[in-house]
């Protein structure tokens, strides 16, 4: 937090400012909940996972305790709100922060090459056929669970297995009149299983 900013004001909506003291380099946004959105750029800054590649790189290289949060604007509406954040990236020239793209009506703010534009939708198309492929993979998973709580079965042994081989070996009860053939019954011949 900066040295003006108290954390209350930080629990509302409106234009934020993130500082390097250092540098003197900033980072101006706009959120509904300022502590909110400042705990989730901490959180991709220490993944090393930020979207910002300069904000991140400063980030890495002088440490958490570089950087400051202030509150520029209290702003409840979201349209005044991303109106007065384009008012504070224009007070600033683009060497000055970190803000990438400088023009918040337009999530982009660069032109791209054909090129890029392909190689980007290449790489979104392999993303959604991946995406999709392990979707289908979780729907298999969950398919296979059994329901219920799961019932550890004790092991088997010999009793078990001998009484096994018995039942299989048992003639099946036939309706009056009818006879089974001797060749379709189950002929099991397992040694360890035997009488000695």
């Amino acid at each position: 937090m900066g040295k003006h900013t108290e954390k209350r004001e930080l629990f509302q909506g409106g234009v934020y400012v993130i500082s390097c003291r250092i540098t003197g380099k900033k980072y101006i946004g706009s959120a509904v909940h300022i502590s909110a959105r400042w705990g989730q750029h901490k959180y991709y800054l220490c993944k090393n996972d930020h979207e910002n590649y300069y904000l991140q790189q400063d980030w890495d290289k002088y440490g958490k305790e570089a950087f400051d949060v202030d509150l520029l604007e209290a702003i409840a509406d979201p349209r005044v709100r991303n109106e007065r954040e384009q008012y504070w990236l224009e007070q600033f020239s683009p060497d000055q922060l970190y803000n990438i793209h400088h023009d918040i009506d337009s999530p982009q703010g660069v032109r791209r090459r054909p090129e890029t534009r392909a190689k980007m939708s290449q790489a979104q198309q392999a993303r959604s056929a991946r995406e999709s492929s392990e979707v289908k993979h979780q729907r298999a998973l969950k398919r296979k669970r059994p329901q219920g709580p799961r019932v550890k079965e004790p092991p088997l042994n010999l009793e078990h297995l001998r009484w096994m081989v018995e039942s299989l070996q048992r003639p099946l009860p036939l309706p009056e009149n009818k006879t089974v053939p001797e060749f379709n019954r189950p002929q099991l011949r397992l040694p360890w299983l035997r009488n000695k």
